[in-house]
């Protein structure tokens, strides 16, 4: 039954002697939907609507609507009238048999099967609505696009899947975790990149975030290994030796923002592990073009993105000029590189691609891949951090805990890989800053061919979009679902939740290449900086995320008061060499 519609109208629909049954079943196995005079896009006489879908040997899937008073001097045959145009418009253009139940004249109910549809929906099926349209010819295109966070969660809030429609292309919203299954587990083949997606192309080319089929399945088998699980110690030690030099340049005391030094620091250490260096002229490139693709996914996601050849002439000349200047330095470090021993690196797998003369694989893949892995990876974990921190200065008495257990287990050392697993209260806490706050916070697909989802068949070309924003806040799976608390992550309540209840690195096979690098990086760096440090808020008001490529604060920084820890032993910094003293070996 779909979620946030009311018993009441259930009960008076089953009251009635006429449809009795159809109550019975569709409070069992469809979908109701409950409006009593809302303004939703329901008219304020319908006093329930009800549209149920399900295959049995008996009945066809049923659209019904009860009205128990209705408009002075409104007849039966203009009742039935009405309904008819109401429940086309709402729920699409139905056909079939209608009847028309009446008790009296101020007590009606109008029914319409349409049994050539009964083949798309099976018994077990999740629940769906249609979301209701804010303009006839925008569709819901408007109230995405003044709130996308907000929309996604009132998607949730209606049922497991809504029907959506942005101008003319039609879309569902899935939050249900089995229908989510259904795409990116179950049906795979059946889907593709969405549209919009792939309009970023003019940035990613054919990168493993916009390519389909052979060309993508050939290039994540040459990526994977540089990800593996044996690289994970050696970067995880390199994350800790570039955290350390970071917080060297902090002041106890100080107002700082510490968004752009988290992003920089995530910046330095997904390059130095795809090419083996980082220079200043590489961050300058890679900083040109995030800035860039911020702006590009602003176009891509808005409005603009919905008109096929619409695309700010201003962000191509800037799109083309940094993907030069990338090119012209991955030319530089190539030619060093085929000097050089093989590496067992990004750039090395790349390169022993392109000599062995391997498909799909030249210099411009090269250039793909790379935007895609610079981009993607470093963001990823910048935000997580972001948000994190953000958290736990919000809490701090979530975050003395945090430091406490630490400064018990680690004696004030950053992390090292072996340590990750054992630190519970690490790992709680970042689980649930993504959980809030996930980096990915929706994944999209597009209908290649017609496929099942949640036992209701989609057509081909319809979009279907999975937010993790919604999913995560959803009081189906969370209590408390908007309250930050870390101590709901026990091993009990982690079995207990549907496997896509909570997928921030998305799922599946196409699931984030570099998730467990991102995850093992953030845990590391979090639980260096929360042993170490308190953060304070500068300011009160809540700080509001944007919808980008990942997720990020509004007003991109995060200024906060940065004091040490008190410490009671000196601890010996892994990357200087030296004493000091100013973060606590204990608390």
């Amino acid at each position: 039954m779909a979620r946030g519609t009311g018993r009441a109208g259930l009960k008076s629909l089953c009251e009635n002697p006429a449809l009795s049954p159809l109550g019975e079943r569709v409070a069992r196995d469809g979908v109701f939907i409950s409006r009593r005079g809302t303004g939703e896009g329901v008219p304020t006489w319908i006093d329930d609507l009800i549209i149920r879908g399900f295959q049995t040997d008996s009945k066809p899937p049923l659209a019904a609507v009860r009205a128990s008073t209705l408009p002075k001097n409104m007849d039966p045959f203009f009742f039935q009238c009405a309904c008819h145009i109401f429940l086309t418009v709402y729920d699409n253009p139905i056909e079939g048999q209608w009847g028309l139940a009446a008790n009296s004249k101020t007590n009606m109910s109008i029914t319409c099967t349409y049994a050539h549809q009964a083949r798309n929906v099976a018994p077990d099926s999740v629940s769906v609505a249609r979301y209701p349209d804010d303009s006839l010819l925008l569709g819901s295109a408007k109230a995405c696009r003044r709130n996308g966070l907000d929309f996604y969660q009132h998607c949730e809030r209606i049922a497991g899947m809504v029907r959506t429609r942005f101008l003319w292309k039609r879309a569902y919203t899935v939050t249900d975790p089995a229908a989510i299954a259904d795409v990116l587990v179950n049906h795979t083949k059946s889907f593709v990149k969405p549209y919009v997606l792939k309009r970023l192309k003019a940035l990613f080319g054919d990168g493993l975030l916009t390519s389909d089929g052979e060309v993508w399945a050939h290039r994540r088998r040459l990526v994977q290994p540089a990800f593996g699980a044996s690289r994970m110690p050696k970067f995880v030690d390199l994350v800790r030796e570039n955290t350390e030099k970071m917080v060297s340049s902090w002041r106890n005391g100080e107002v700082r923002d510490i968004y752009p030094d988290l992003v920089d620091l995530c910046m330095k250490n997904i390059t130095q592990t795809m090419f083996g260096v980082y220079d200043e002229e590489l961050g300058s490139i890679v900083r040109a073009l995030a800035a860039t693709c911020h702006e590009l996914v602003q176009a891509v996601f808005g409005m603009n993105g919905l008109w096929p050849f619409h695309f700010p002439r201003r962000l191509r000349r800037q799109v083309k000029k940094e993907l030069q200047d990338l090119g012209r330095y991955l030319d530089r470090l190539i030619d060093q590189r085929r000097r050089e021993p093989p590496r067992d690196d990004f750039l090395g797998l790349m390169l022993s691609a392109v000599d062995a003369h391997h498909p799909w694989m030249d210099r411009q893949a090269i250039i793909d891949e790379s935007v895609t892995l610079l981009l993607a990876g470093h963001e990823t974990t910048a935000s997580a951090l972001v948000w994190s921190l953000y958290l736990l200065a919000r809490h701090p008495q979530h975050a003395d805990a945090l430091a406490a257990d630490l400064a018990l287990r680690l004696k004030g050392e950053a992390p090292s890989h072996a340590d990750l697993d054992s630190l519970e209260s690490l790992r709680a806490t970042l689980d649930e800053a993504l959980r809030l706050y996930p980096a990915t916070h929706r994944v999209g697909r597009t209908v290649k061919t017609p496929v099942r989802v949640g036992g209701h068949m989609l057509p081909v070309g319809v979009d279907v979009v999975m937010p993790q924003w919604a999913v995560h806040r959803s009081a189906r799976w969370y209590r408390e679902p908007e309250a930050f608390v870390p101590s709901r992550w026990t091993p009990a309540f982690r079995k207990s939740l549907p496997r896509f209840a909570y997928f921030p690195f998305s799922g599946g096979p196409r699931t984030c290449v570099g998730g467990q690098l991102a995850w093992c990086e953030g845990a590391a760096i979090l639980g260096l900086l929360a042993q170490r440090f308190r953060f304070s808020l500068c300011d009160s008001t809540p700080l509001l995320p944007r919808e980008g490529l990942t997720l990020l604060p509004a007003a991109r920084g995060l200024p906060v008061r940065i004091e040490h820890r008190i410490a009671t032993s000196a601890y010996r910094s892994p990357c200087a060499g030296e004493t000091r003293v100013g973060s606590p070996a204990a608390l």
